[in-house]
């Protein structure tokens, strides 16, 4: 039987690339794009929401208790993100709003996204890419110690992969082709079919911390991985390793990185991390060591995956406002109440 099209309002809370914008107008929906949405704190996204059917956002904004207490006639929120730790689930839930995201799995092109950003951080960082450029700006062309601006290769070492799972395998791929590494790795348990494909070895984390010459993170937020990347952590490194985060900010433990760093237990860090869960001040000692390279979450921030973000976003818009379910909810749960098919 054909759904019956309803002409809804839709919020899109920052810039929403051409084709999920098609999609929704399609739709027969009306879309408002507001570009300055990324500055909004969260009583204006609340007060600017008001007067929609629904919020599609291709930022990290925070969607806390408060805002889904305030907006319980939104019909649906969708993230064009493979993240949503901003998103408070069980609110959402109980206000009756699905939530949708675009999971990991969903689309490879932001796996590739994600694989050149960590190998960028890595060569960043084992050539003090950062500091170099700041010598250029300083015209400090000539200056320095001998050796003090010395890096280190990283052809033929060893890569090792904390979450060998669809992101971790495309970084392990490309590591390969491109630096000849060698690839080994930690999960909860072995992936036999990705080590047969990549030539990688699973091995136990005491032994991933001590060989390691790229240490770089790819699992998912869990209790196994919260915090995991402390001081002990570190200190079992080589001294020579780098380590990489483009995962979550709450999988290492920023004050015990900083210490590494300095200390020298590691020989720098790359770091891809959006939001403001992950955000330092500028004056963090960590932003200003030679070795060191901080992105602000642009692993995702090329043409082509956003693009396919913002497609996967207008498709949990579109279902939810057909009132089925949506492809990707943050909050599955919300299911048990609403009448979706």
């Amino acid at each position: 039987m054909p759904y019956k099209k309803y002409h809804m309002k839709i919020l899109s809370a920052g810039p929403l690339p051409e084709l999920g914008l098609k999609m929704l107008k399609k739709e027969g929906h009306e879309v408002i794009l507001a570009i300055d949405a990324a500055e909004w704190s969260t009583q204006e996204l609340i007060e600017k929401s008001k007067t929609f059917d629904a919020v599609i956002t291709m930022l990290n904004l925070p969607f806390p208790k408060s805002f889904f207490e305030a907006s319980r006639h939104l019909k649906a929120v969708s993230i064009g993100l493979p993240y949503h730790y901003t998103v408070a689930q069980k609110w959402a839930s109980k206000n009756n709003i699905p939530v949708g995201y675009v999971p990991n799995n969903a689309l490879n092109i932001c796996n590739e996204a994600v694989a050149e950003t960590t190998l960028m951080l890595a060569l960043s960082a084992s050539r003090k890419l950062l500091m170099h450029h700041d010598r250029i700006l300083t015209n400090q062309w000539l200056n320095g110690l001998p050796g003090a601006f010395d890096g280190q290769t990283l052809m033929h070492k060893t890569l090792g992969i904390y979450g060998l799972g669809k992101i971790g395998a495309t970084v392990a791929g490309l590591f390969k082709r491109s630096l000849q590494m060698q690839v080994i790795y930690h999960n909860r348990s072995p992936n036999r079919a990705l080590e047969k494909q990549l030539d990688a070895h699973y091995v136990p984390l005491d032994i991933l911390l001590k060989t390691s010459d790229v240490l770089s993170v790819h699992a998912p937020l869990n209790l196994d991985s919260t915090g995991f990347f402390n001081q002990h952590a570190f200190y079992a490194m080589k001294p020579t390793a780098i380590f990489i985060n483009t995962s979550h900010p709450k999988i290492h433990d920023q004050l015990a990185l900083t210490r590494a760093v300095y200390e020298g237990w590691i020989w720098g860090a790359g770091l891809d991390l959006a939001g403001t869960v992950a955000a330092i001040s500028g004056h963090h000692p960590l932003l200003h060591h030679p070795n060191v390279c901080v992105l602000p979450g642009i692993a995702l921030a090329t043409h082509e995956a956003k693009t396919l973000l913002s497609k996967q976003a207008a498709l949990n818009i579109i279902h939810a406002l057909r009132q089925e379910r949506m492809p990707h909810p943050v909050n599955p749960s919300v299911y048990r109440y609403l009448k979706h098919s």
